[in-house]
């Protein structure tokens, strides 16, 4: 006679056990192409999706690199939850921001996450504890990915330090 098994399931149990469901090697593709150290890669992916290929934001923001839909269509993604086209169209977005803003990591790193034209406009005053607090976790993420090493001090308040790329 047939067996019949019953399998009971937690939340847990349906979670994938990393989030990486995408090749990594995508971020490594995308900084050879567009000259980007793969650690602020990286580093941005972390801060912006947590490594999660399905976030989006409240603001519609969409993907690992949370890439709005006008950014997004300017850059030639089409599909903002394919992992290849958002790193590699989020990575694009990074390069110009840093060109932009002559290499100026806090700068590019403020308008990839406030938008160009509030970098430009507010430089001086952007909204500070905002501005700083999102820097530091860019800055602390891309030096322990670039180090490998998470007892490394780095000094979130000397942005020079990671000034070009």
């Amino acid at each position: 006679p047939a067996t019949t098994e019953i399998y009971t399931l937690s939340l847990h149990d349906a979670l994938p056990i990393c989030p990486f469901d995408w090749d990594r090697s995508i971020i490594t593709e995308a900084a050879e192409k567009y000259k980007v150290d793969p650690a602020l890669i990286e580093s941005v992916i972390k801060v912006e999706s947590d490594f999660r290929a399905n976030a989006v934001s409240e603001k519609g923001a969409v993907g690992l690199m949370q890439l709005m839909k006008p950014t997004a269509s300017d850059l030639g993604v089409r599909n903002r939850f394919d992992p290849r086209e958002n790193v590699f169209g989020g990575t694009k977005y990074l390069k110009g921001l840093l060109q932009r803003f002559d290499g100026n990591l806090e700068h590019a790193l403020g308008a990839y996450n406030a938008g160009p034209a509030a970098v430009e406009k507010y430089t001086a005053c952007l909204p500070m504890r905002k501005r700083n607090a999102t820097l530091k976790k860019f800055l602390i993420i891309s030096a322990t990915s670039r180090h490998g090493n998470h007892r490394r001090r780095v000094n979130p308040n000397n942005p020079e330090r990671y000034r070009r790329i």
